[in-house]
């Protein structure tokens, strides 16, 4: 495949994936690996009691040619490899007791061949994820810190770099994959991107450039992985530092009208979930970051009763003190700095207890990246036609009205 037909491929969201659920068995091992692969396997005893099933002779047989081809040393065969899990990924569910085997290849798939092999590679990871059972064996079978170091490797390439950051977004969302995805030194790369200067600007004020769309992704797995600010990354100093020193450009993507306003949504997101962190709080309140969020939020409601910012509310997820957004109802600016304002008392108190007497419950917002997200309408094929569509419909409704009601009016 040439590289203008791999940058192609890459131009839509993936669609959800089906998430499966295990049953138990007796233990499955693929005949016909290699020892290492063996041994790693049999190496992974929590297995025996969560990711196996059986798998039909079809599915056997599938699985190991899949995995001859990404071990083999042709880049040819490993190319084939990548796109044969990219595409069976997306269209229906694997069995979790492949997933063992699949992610040590996709380990492998994803460094190890060229730009065009490694989009379809993380593709795959990216569906995968969507499987709570594999989010838990991603983090133990090292898959967040090849994504990273693909971060790094890939940061000119945005057909590969979009696919990358779909799978570290979803990894982010689960507690177990979000603290490999940290240990793999994920912060850093993730907050550059984030800070990427002039990207937002890139994208105009309601469009989806390259930089701008990259600068998204990096915010919602930034998001993510701030919504367990208070719990697994509470003492871990390193990653509150690195938070704690790009508060400023998150704030200023969160506020900026020159953001779109999805960047401007997964900024304010972030800002709100690390608003739980004691350190983090302190230093949005150093920012005035409550007040500005509150004038961005007015300025949205304001944007919108004129029609000129439609998807406001995206399918961002809320969800309780864990962090897991279940995609329920809309996530706006203004809910944001509700919660804002509401951690940013908690962790003044330092005790929530005291939330709970005074009703305030604190949310977390979660955007695991799937059909029906913020993201996937935003860079869907065919999304901004579809926007300029309805503002099209708005404002010929808006005119019937008013011609409808001149009489009346005495106009």
């Amino acid at each position: 495949m040439s590289a203008a037909a791999a940058d192609d491929a890459f131009g839509s969201p993936a669609t959800k994936a089906s998430s499966t659920s295990p049953a138990r068995t007796e233990h499955f091992l693929l005949p016909g690996l290699p020892g290492d692969f063996q041994r790693i396997l049999q190496s992974r005893p929590f297995l025996d009691e969560v990711f196996e099933t059986t798998l039909v002779p079809s599915d056997l047989a599938k699985v190991q040619r899949l995995l001859n081809l990404a071990l083999s040393e042709s880049p040819i065969d490993q190319h084939k490899a990548a796109v044969e899990l990219s595409t069976l990924a997306e269209s229906r569910p694997f069995a979790p007791a492949s997933f063992a085997p699949l992610s040590h290849a996709l380990c492998r798939l994803i460094p190890g061949g060229g730009r065009a092999t490694a989009a379809y590679a993380a593709r795959a990871v990216k569906l995968f994820a969507l499987d709570d059972a594999f989010r838990e064996l991603a983090a133990s079978s090292g898959l967040p810190a090849v994504l990273v170091a693909a971060l790094r490797q890939w940061s000119e390439e945005p057909p590969c770099l979009r696919e990358v950051l779909g799978a570290l977004q979803t990894l982010c969302w689960e507690q177990a994959s979000a603290r490999a995805v940290v240990d793999g030194g994920g912060v850093e790369p993730l907050l550059e991107l984030l800070r990427a200067p002039g990207g937002a600007r890139a994208g105009g004020a309601g469009g989806g450039g390259g930089d701008a769309e990259m600068r998204t992704l990096a915010a919602a797995a930034a998001a993510n992985l701030l919504a367990f600010a208070d719990t697994v990354f509470l003492t871990d100093e390193a990653c509150i530092n690195a938070f704690f020193d790009a508060m400023e450009d998150i704030l200023e993507g969160a506020v900026s009208a020159h953001a779109t306003a999805a960047l401007r949504l997964h900024c304010a997101a972030a800002l709100a979930n690390g608003a739980a962190h004691p350190v983090l709080a302190a230093r949005l309140r150093g920012l005035k970051a409550a007040p500005a969020l509150r004038r961005a939020a007015a300025r949205e409601r304001g944007r919108a009763r004129k029609g000129g910012a439609w998807g406001a509310v995206w399918g961002g997820g809320r969800g309780g003190g864990g962090g897991r957004g279940a995609g329920e109802g809309g996530c706006t600016l203004e809910e944001c700095a509700d919660e804002l304002e509401r951690h940013m008392r908690g962790s003044a108190r330092g005790s929530g207890e005291e939330d709970l007497e005074l009703g305030l419950v604190q949310h977390k917002f979660g955007f695991p990246w799937g059909e029906g997200s913020h993201l996937a309408q935003l860079h869907a094929p065919g999304a901004a036609r579809r926007r300029a569509v309805k503002q099209a419909v708005a404002a010929a409704w808006a005119v019937s009205m008013l011609l409808l009601l001149r009489p009346l009016l005495g106009v």
